[in-house]
């Protein structure tokens, strides 16, 4: 089991007995006070595919720039942009 981690204490007994049984690894830490969070545009590849590549690019530009304002506002950790989508993590001490 990878440092860190608690199977005890982090999964729900049933998850935790098939994980074990399947010979597989659980990767993750357990906090108390953490909030994740994934945006997605709903019909992106419906409107996208009736726009210009530039017209993509300025929306997403102009979205995903508005978001890092507020992650910076707020000290929130940037996790991920793929595409249209944006993944953030906020609470306890996050590890680097």
């Amino acid at each position: 089991m990878p440092a860190g981690i608690d199977i005890n204490h982090t999964l729900d007994p049933l998850l935790r007995r098939l994980v074990l049984q399947e010979g597989q690894h659980v990767i993750g830490d357990a906090y108390d006070h953490v909030v994740i969070m994934f945006s997605d545009i709903v019909g992106f590849s419906t409107m996208s595919s009736t726009m210009s590549a530039v017209e993509v690019f300025l929306m997403l530009t102009n979205l995903y720039y508005a978001f890092d304002r507020l992650v910076d506002k707020y000290g929130v950790y940037k996790v991920e942009t793929i595409g249209d989508g944006y993944m953030i993590a906020a609470g306890e001490t996050l590890h680097q």
